[in-house]
């Protein structure tokens, strides 16, 4: 029914329902599936993507980011701007409930490896028209050396893999466009990446023993979404000008050297352990920025006076700053962030207010303070303030609360073991204190 607002729409629902000879619920599901091809502009391709999906079993939790790329894998999301389409395309199934969000429902993740350590060249050899591969969670250790065969291979998926290299032929799928590698054990840098020019995303996340970047990978100049764990970055990041996404884990990052400040189609950035930047670098470039993620930089002492300037991030939507424990002040708004929804800050000890500035924006909907002692003293104090001249949600999570909860997601979450545990600095994080634990967060609305 989402969408549905004309009366003789709804009585024609209504009728097939009631005509339901069955009065099954699959016959009403069935009805909900049918419907999303009615949707403008889909045609059949939404149905063909559910059913992608539908393959899983119940429960399973599967990322926008993986489902966006199994469909453009499939051929079933094109277009100039497919990461976008995927992701309007898994909003649209949620819309009708097709699909839950993982907020909904706390499902857990098995920590073992499947147990196949090889792949044979017949079996690859046998499969020339495959277009994904999802080798994940194996205990694979090599892959085979014909791969090249695979000339319409277009997702490559090896996460969480004992692999230590890639085979130089990997080099020869010219189809390929988007290559996951993350918390793989990959050590040598793959040799002829540069010659992937079709690729558009890569993940190499949580690489531990990979120590600097793929040689090459600045030729990748159709790159949109970078994810990385890496000690140094290449000096000429600026050819890759066509980054969206980018969520960058570098201890040894330097002010001068972070080159992706002059991009301009950047959309989400996730700065993760970049221990060493005290500063962040101005951002004027990317103007369709919506999301900015900073995680664990533990000496950056403040954000640069720009970012509360007219005209800066105009479509930023979300800001999340965690364990920054050096910085003490927000940088004050001058018609900055119009698009703000969503200010989160956790377990920022030396931060000493959130200035009113941020509860004044017309656009915010929540500020979420957990474990941060010095910006909840002055909340409290300023509560009258903030409950006559504001429509915000306020959330306050104080210390000990937040370590019980870290406690009882890990527990969860992980069943006790370390995969996927990355110190709990994710928004899924966020979405456990919101909802899975509620009754004990003070929530006012306010």
């Amino acid at each position: 029914m989402a969408g549905i607002t004309r009366s003789n729409e709804r009585d024609l629902v209504v009728n097939r329902l009631q005509n339901d000879a069955t009065n099954s619920l699959y016959g009403k599901l069935r009805l909900s599936y049918d419907a999303l091809a009615d949707v403008a502009g889909c045609g059949i391709a939404l149905q063909l993507c559910f059913l992608c999906i539908a393959a899983y079993p119940e429960d399973n939790i599967i990322s926008p980011t993986y489902a966006t790329a199994y469909w453009i894998g499939e051929g079933l999301v094109t277009g100039p701007k497919p990461f976008q389409i995927g992701e309007i395309t898994s909003n649209r199934c949620k819309c009708r409930k097709m699909l839950l969000s993982a907020r909904q429902r706390l499902t857990a993740v098995s920590s073992g490896r499947f147990f196949m350590i090889q792949i044979s060249e017949e079996v690859i050899g046998s499969m020339t028209s495959l277009r994904v591969l999802d080798l994940s969670r194996t205990a694979l250790q090599l892959l085979p050396k014909n791969m090249p065969c695979l000339k319409h291979l277009v997702f490559l998926r090896l996460c969480y893999v004992p692999i230590k290299r890639l085979p130089n032929t990997v080099a020869a799928l010219k189809s390929l466009q988007i290559l996951d590698l993350e918390g793989s054990d990959i050590s040598q840098r793959p040799v002829g990446i540069s010659k992937l020019t079709s690729l558009k995303a890569l993940d190499i996340g949580f690489c531990e023993d990979l120590q600097c970047m793929p040689f090459g990978i600045t030729h990748l100049t159709s790159l949109e979404y970078l994810n990385t764990h890496m000690q140094i970055l290449p000096h000429a990041m600026t050819a890759m000008s066509k980054l969206k996404e980018l969520y960058l884990q570098c201890p040894q990052l330097l002010q001068k050297e972070v080159s992706f400040c002059e991009f301009q189609h950047l959309r989400y950035i996730k700065l993760i352990q970049c221990s060493v930047l005290k500063h962040l670098p101005a951002l004027r470039k990317p103007r369709i920025l919506m999301q900015l993620e900073i995680v664990k930089c533990t000496n950056m002492e403040k954000l640069p006076e720009e970012f509360g300037k007219v005209g800066i991030f105009p479509k930023l939507d979300m800001f999340t700053v965690v364990k920054v424990e050096k910085m003490e002040q927000l940088p004050k708004l001058e018609g900055a962030l119009p698009s703000l929804k969503t200010l989160t800050i956790v377990k920022c000890e030396a931060l000493e207010r959130i200035p009113q500035c941020y509860w004044n924006l017309k656009s915010v909907e929540k500020i979420r303070v957990y474990g941060c002692s010095k910006v909840q003293h002055v909340i409290s104090e300023e509560e009258d303030f903030i409950r006559t001249k504001t429509k915000v949600l306020m959330i306050r999570v104080s210390n000990a609360e937040i370590q019980a909860l870290e406690e009882r997601y890990f527990e969860i979450r992980h069943g006790g073991g370390h995969f996927y545990y990355v110190e709990f600095w994710c928004n899924e994080v966020f979405r456990f204190l919101e909802f899975a634990m509620s009754s004990i967060i003070q929530t006012n609305r306010i």
